[in-house]
């Protein structure tokens, strides 16, 4: 059970992101951050 649980958290490649829930996550964090960088010196 846990095997399966964790495949499907962090190993499956979802169809319609075309790609894992770990890299998903990762892209969403770095676009985050970036964004964050930029209104901050743009003193948004």
């Amino acid at each position: 059970m846990h095997q399966t649980m964790y495949y499907y958290n962090n190993k499956r490649r979802h169809t319609s992101l075309n790609m894992s829930p770990v890299q998903f996550r990762k892209n969403y964090y770095i676009k985050k951050e970036a964004s964050v960088r930029l209104s901050k010196e743009m003193g948004t």
